[in-house]
Order: C-alpha cells, then structure tokens, then sequence
C-alpha cells in the first residue's frame, strides 16, 4: 500500500487507483445523514512524479444557463484561488456543474491532513451548490447583467491532465 492509498485508509475509503493514476467514489462528509444529496463525488489523481495529491468534489447542481455578472466575477475569483495556496473552482469538459480542487504535497499526507483537506472541499462544494441554487432562482427580468454560459468555453483538458503534459 503506498502512501496515497495509506492516507484514503485513514478515511475508511479502500482506494485502488488504476493504471493512470486516479481513483474516485462517492463521499459522504463525517455527520451527514445517508441520503443521496449528502454524497459528493470526489476524485484523486496521484501525481507520482511531484508527490502530490490532487483532489477534487463535484457539485450536485449545475451551472445555469444565464450567470449573473456577479456570479461569474466570483467564480472567476475562485478559479485562481489556488495560485493563493487556497481551493480552486472550475468546470470540466463536458460538464455543467462545479468542481472544486486542491492538491496536497505527499509530506502533508503523513501528518494526517487528507481528512481536513476533504472535509474542506466537501464544505466548499456544499456552499457552490447553494449558489448555484440561488442564482438559478434568481429573475432573468431583474436587470442584472447575466452572461451566456453557451459562450464560456471550458479548456479540453482535465484537471488531472494539467501537469501531464509538461
């Protein structure tokens, strides 16, 4: 068992990473109840080369067709969060809902730090989720600026694949 698997061990998850890689399972957040909307999917990506872990959980709603100018100058803000140490947000090819993500240095794995890295994104991507429900409530009559969502186009890469190519 190496040191990733060793660290998702702690969390009662048996992960089997395959052959590139990645692994993923659905997620309940420690004290959540057992229904369907408590369960986040959470993804993990061992990057062997630079000892990292990265991590990501994604939304259960999705994005909505129009976005509010607010609601894109935040989630642009959190796209470049991670350049900050912090969680970064963003949407992956084909998808229409959030993924928030982080990578963890296999060092911070030791000290048992995958829990609370978890934990955390498991509670950003619960507060995307009640975003997106509000704007998605919200007039497209109450004059606020909205933006096509048809026209942001997403990269053709997956998170996962990022640092792959370099």
């Amino acid at each position: 068992m190496d040191v990733f698997e060793q660290a998702f061990a702690e969390l009662n998850i048996e992960a089997h990473f395959d052959e590139t890689g990645t692994f993923s399972c659905t997620y309940e957040r420690s004290g959540g109840t057992t229904d369907e909307e408590s369960m986040l999917f959470l993804a993990a990506y061992q990057d062997t080369q630079n000892m990292t872990l990265r991590l990501s959980v994604t939304t259960h709603n999705e994005i909505p067709n129009n976005l509010s100018a607010d609601f894109f100058r935040y989630f642009s803000e959190k796209a470049i969060e991670p350049f900050r140490g912090g969680v970064g947000a963003g949407v992956l090819p084909g998808e229409n809902n959030v993924t928030v993500y982080q990578s963890i240095k296999a060092s911070d794995l030791l000290e048992g730090s995958l829990l609370e890295t978890v934990e955390s994104l498991m509670e950003e991507a619960e507060e995307w989720d009640q975003q997106l429900i509000y704007y998605s409530q919200l007039d497209s009559n109450s004059g606020d600026k909205t933006v096509d969502n048809a026209s942001l186009t997403p990269p053709q890469r997956s998170f996962f694949e990022l640092d792959r190519k370099a």
